[in-house]
């Protein structure tokens, strides 16, 4: 290995985001309509929690802190704080569950959210993603963000990660995804799929420094290996000639 590819290594091991695991459901019979998809359409992991709509929309995180305040006077530990700890260059874990049958516009009759239309029939079977924080929290109060209930949300680049089952009590993986996986991977991912069955819309991994190092191997495969995918061969001239 030369010199340049040991230096990336090292800045690869160097790396120490905190990872989270956060819970978007997608059901369209409850007040989350279309959080899940949302979230894929538009590269973001997020929450809901609006301010009343004669506040003034936030400009930044203690402004929201106060209008928090004084739409929600008996929630003294708002969710959205704590989605606003995430930093960029932390890593998320989030799953899509096999969802019910059923159109979303059918349920909402609104024609102007068409594009959810894309993700219609998508989830069949639970499908983990893991996402790289790319920004800070920000405050969404667009009418597609509040149909899906996604309006604190922080910014992300998301990849498909794993395709998962669960039988007889234990998580296995149907599908890597074109992750190469170590002894011992797939009780890893076991206890990623765990934590989505806890109570508790955001948190930090348990068991952090081995989940740490597995869900950092898994950004830094995935991206690489879909990269190259995209690569044109080798025998095509230079773009431009």
């Amino acid at each position: 290995m030369g010199r340049k590819c040991q230096d990336q290594l090292e800045g690869f091991k160097e790396w120490a985001p905190t990872v989270w695991r956060i819970l978007m459901e997608q059901d369209y019979v409850k007040s989350h309509p279309a959080a899940l998809e949302y979230a894929l359409l538009y590269g973001v992991v997020g929450v809901g929690w609006r301010l009343d709509p004669g506040h003034a929309v936030p400009e930044c995180l203690e402004e929201y802190r106060k209008g928090h305040e004084a739409t929600y006077k008996d929630a003294s530990s708002p969710v959205p704080l704590a989605l606003a700890k995430m930093k960029p260059g932390d890593l998320v874990w989030f799953m899509a569950k096999p969802k019910k049958k059923g159109n979303v516009l059918a349920r909402v009759g609104e024609r102007e959210f068409k594009e959810f239309n894309l993700l219609q029939g998508a989830f069949t079977e639970y499908v983990l993603y893991i996402g790289l924080v790319v920004g800070f929290w920000e405050y969404q109060n667009t009418p597609l963000a509040q149909l899906s209930d996604m309006i604190s949300v922080v910014p992300i680049l998301h990849l498909r990660a794993f395709t998962l089952e669960k039988s007889e009590g234990k998580w296995k993986v149907k599908d890597w995804g074109g992750f190469s996986p170590e002894p011992g991977d797939e009780e890893r991912v076991g206890q990623i799929a765990e934590r989505f069955e806890q109570r508790g819309t955001i948190s930090r991994l348990v068991n952090p420094e081995e989940l740490t190092e597995f869900s950092k191997r898994v950004w830094y495969q995935l991206v690489y290996r879909r990269r190259a995918m995209f690569r044109p061969p080798s025998d095509l001239p230079p773009f431009g000639l």
